[in-house]
Parts: structure tokens; sequence; C-alpha cells
């Protein structure tokens, strides 16, 4: 997404701040506890929240959220509904750099994409923060949409992501950091389910399965799909290849326009037909069940020749 994108979608974020759980003074010094105390616990590492975002986000508005060298890491309750916690660079790198040398450093981070080793590093660390929330909240006898989950793994794209979330808005908090006193500043989004999509007579788990096949296949179906028509083999010595030059002719046999296999772009097939001309252009007549009956009026063998040169 590029930057432009990015600060329209922010201010986008920021004109639908409303009052809700996630913006009451308990829950919000029960965040600021958890990451203080989980990054110091789980990776050595002095966190601070200087600054907070509340807002309620649809997946396809959460899609289009990370950005270049973001940490995806898709979180799940024992329900099977599923949360995101996003990691920003300047955040993936500190605590990465407080886990291998102890300490954290002021170097820009390097641009690249997160990888699984990266989100295993960081995934003790969400777990130990989520926990503490969790603990916090309950000890003050309060319900948040954010409890019972934990890391489940990483996802390398929004587009992914979108997919798995429940199609309903999702509480979504940002959360600006200081790292080290300072030495870096980032910031973390988490985002959950509604609460009020559990409990309601239907299975959680099934429902959210339900909608992820149904945008899973409206994924699919809109996609493009190459085939490749493959006419034949020839065997040649590796002098003769090597000697080949435009306007080469290779000898094929007839019977070879009659079984051109009609394969994936990783060699599978799919198919078979015969070669042969409809409007001009080249073309596949598909053999079997699911060819058509009739052939195009305009549809007809090549000449040999015509096929034979390269």
């Amino acid at each position: 997404m590029s930057r432009q994108a990015g600060e329209a979608l922010r201010r986008k974020i920021a004109a639908t701040r409303r009052d809700d759980p996630l913006q009451d003074d308990v829950v919000l010094r029960a965040w600021r506890m958890a990451l203080a105390r989980g990054l110091s616990d789980s990776a050595g590492l002095h966190a601070t929240v200087t600054d907070n975002v509340t807002a309620e986000m649809m997946p396809h508005d959460i899609a289009a959220l990370p950005e270049e060298g973001d940490l995806i890491a898709l979180l799940e309750n024992d329900s099977g509904r599923f949360g995101f916690a996003i990691l920003d660079p300047q955040v993936l790198t500190g605590i990465i750099e407080s886990l291998t040398m102890g300490r954290v450093t002021a170097r820009a981070p390097k641009t690249r994409a997160p990888t699984p080793t990266d989100a295993t590093m960081v995934a003790d660390a969400l777990d130990r923060v989520l926990a503490l929330f969790q603990k916090s909240l309950r000890d003050h006898d309060m319900s948040d949409p954010a409890l019972g989950f934990r890391f489940a793994t990483r996802i390398e794209q929004g587009a992914a992501l979108a997919l798995k979330l429940e199609d309903a808005p999702h509480e979504m908090l940002t959360l600006s950091l200081s790292l080290a006193g300072g030495v870096r500043r980032g910031s973390m989004r988490l985002g959950f389910p509604p609460e009020w999509a559990a409990g309601q007579g239907a299975d959680p788990k099934a429902e959210a399965e339900e909608q992820w096949r149904d945008r899973m296949e409206t994924a699919v179906m809109a996609s493009t799909v190459t085939l490749d028509a493959r006419i034949g083999r020839i065997r040649m010595p590796i002098d003769e290849v090597m000697g080949l030059t435009p306007g080469a002719t290779l000898p094929l046999l007839r019977s070879d326009l009659g079984r051109v296999r009609l394969q994936s772009n990783d060699g599978r097939r799919v198919g078979e037909g015969q070669l042969g001309q409809a409007g001009g252009f080249r073309a596949v007549r598909l053999h079997g069940p699911d060819a058509p009956a009739d052939e195009p009026a305009d549809w007809a063998p090549p000449p040999l020749p015509g096929i034979a040169e390269y």
C-alpha cells in the first residue's frame, strides 16, 4: 500500500473513533500494563504506550492496513474465532534486537518481508501480552472482545487476513509505542471480532468456517488461470538444439495435432484436445464429456506445414 493510501486510511480510522469498551479507562490501563510487563517479561524490552486510537473496521478495510515490512499475526481463541495483530517494522525490529542482542539500536530497520522466524520470535511476546491483558480484566470482572486470543500463525498479506476474519465490524486498537526509552518508536494494531457475534445459538467456529469458504470461493472464482497447450515432444541431440535459429523447421507428426495436452503452469494435465483454427486464431477443441457437442462453424484443422514452423 502506498504511503498516500496509508495516510488516507489512517484519517478514515481516526474519523471513526467512538465510545466502546476499548476506550474505557480500565481497558486502556490493562493494555498499557500488559504491553509493558509482557514485552519486559518475554523479551527484556522496556515499552510504554504513548497514544491509542480505537475504531471499528470491516475485513475489506483491514486488508489495506498492512504496509511493507509489517508482520501480520493471526490470533485465535478456543471457539475458533480469529483476530489479528500487526506490528510495524520498528516494533518488530525492537523485539528481535532485544531478544538476540539484549539491547535496542537506533538503526533504521531494513526494508524486507517478515519471515516465519520473525513470527516465531514474536509469538511468545504476543501471547504474554494477551495473557496479562486477560488476567487484568478478569481481576476487574470485565469482558472484552480480546479475551482468550493467542498467536496462531503468520499471515503474509492483508488480503489473506481478510479471508480469515468474520464478515462483521471488528474492534481495532492502534497503540503507539516507545521502546527502550524512545530509541525506537512504532505502532502495534490489534483487532478482534465483535463480542455480540458470540453465543447467539449458532456455532461460531462453524459459522466462521462457512464465511471463510464463501469468501475463498469468491476469490478463487474471480482469479485468472493460465493454461498452456502442448502439441508434442521432440527428442534432439544437444548440438542440434544449440544450432537452432529463427525460421528453423521442427518436424511434428500429424497425429500430434489430435492429442494436444492442456496443462497448468505447474505441468499438471487438465485436459486433451485437437489443434485447429477458429476466428482466425489458433484454437484447441477439447475432448471428453465437458467439450461442446458441436464444433464451431469456423473451426478447422490448420494446414500441417503451418504448424511445424517456428
